[in-house]
């Protein structure tokens, strides 16, 4: 099966790294190496909107993109916004269930936690497109990283 350039790791030393091959362990190399594997980057950042209130910013960049489209705002999204300035809640409560949920998509057990792209078949909209599962995998998350410039 012929592997598009764009569907290959964006950064080939995550992939052949320590946190790599972890992850190939865990989730199996026919699901590791999968080509609906999306890899993606989260980037966190908290910006003082004034003396006593932040609010924190969770970026999700999609990694395996064609050259065309990388830096686009199609490539990602925003994850949260969090009106909170205990930041110590941060890792406990608003990225455990990211973390859980990116988790989850790959378990095969956890269908209803399964992310689908709709690709249209035909000219019936919704209705005539091939729900094609996606295999999300998390291959960095950067805390202090500027929102825009995640993408």
């Amino acid at each position: 099966m012929k592997k598009h350039r764009w569907l290959m790791p964006s950064y080939p030393f995550v992939v052949a790294g320590e946190a790599g091959q972890y992850m190939k362990e865990k989730v199996g190399e026919a699901v590791f190496n999968h080509k609906y594997v999306v890899r993606v980057h989260i980037g966190i950042d908290w910006v003082q909107l004034s003396k006593n209130r932040s609010v924190g910013i969770i970026v999700l960049k999609v990694m395996d993109v064609p050259d065309d489209f990388k830096g686009s705002d199609d490539t990602w999204a925003i994850l949260g916004v969090i009106l909170d300035k205990d930041k110590t809640k941060f890792a406990e409560g608003y990225m455990h269930q990211i973390l859980v949920d990116l988790r989850d998509s790959l378990d095969p057990e956890k269908r209803e936690s399964w992310v689908y792209l709709n690709r249209p078949t035909g000219g019936g909209g919704d209705r005539d497109a091939e729900k094609i599962r996606l295999y999300p995998m998390l291959t960095s998350c950067v805390a202090d990283t500027p929102a825009r410039q995640a993408s």
